[in-house]
């Protein structure tokens, strides 16, 4: 009985070892290598779309920031070279192609007459950003021209879009330029309350 069981372990283990192959063949590694590619190549397609997801996201934050602080600065008197600003606090935007976008906040009539929209050489220009390179403001409304005016009144809050007080919104979008996503600031012209939107 012991020498049948030594004998069918010989054997078992002599098959083992032919069953057993020692590595991989080369049409295993050939299909490893094309699912990593593949996988590799959809990765890094999904991050640059959402790398340009996110510059655009960052840019209409950034322009939300603007407008809260120009309204901010108009509830609490904010004063510019030592003077409250009759007119109030405004934000100057303008449609533009990728890489010369700006925005500013300004000073509405300081030292003239009040009309709540900019005036170059008369409304003091208190703080300027630069939109980054790759997003452009791809419209504005209510547009004067090609340009929007938000100015919110001292004391009050009271908000005008390029000169009038309106029931409606104003609406700014900002575009990226190698993706085409966008984001959309609202702005509510009753209200003031300020929204990023898809």
């Amino acid at each position: 009985m012991v020498f049948v069981f030594m004998a069918f372990r010989v054997c078992k283990s002599k098959n083992l070892k032919k069953a057993i192959p020692k590595g991989f063949t080369l049409f295993e590694v050939l299909i490893a290598v094309a699912i990593i590619g593949t996988l590799s190549a959809m990765v890094v397609a999904n991050l640059s779309r959402l790398q340009g997801g996110s510059t655009v996201v960052s840019e209409g934050e950034k322009f939300a920031a603007f407008l809260r602080q120009a309204q901010l600065w108009a509830l609490t008197g904010q004063t510019y070279s030592g003077t409250r600003p009759s007119g109030g606090w405004g934000v100057h935007v303008e449609t533009c192609s990728a890489g010369s976008c700006t925005y500013f906040i300004f000073a509405d009539s300081y030292p003239g007459t009040p009309n709540r929209t900019y005036d170059e050489g008369s409304d003091g220009r208190a703080q300027d950003s630069v939109v980054d390179y790759k997003v452009f403001v791809s419209g504005v409304s209510p547009a004067s021209g090609n340009s929007l005016d938000i100015v919110f009144d001292t004391p009050s809050g009271n908000v005008y879009l390029n000169g009038s007080q309106v029931s409606g919104d104003g609406i700014v979008t900002f575009t990226q330029s190698d993706t085409n996503s966008s984001k959309t600031v609202k702005i509510n012209g009753k209200s003031g309350r300020i929204d990023i939107i898809d």
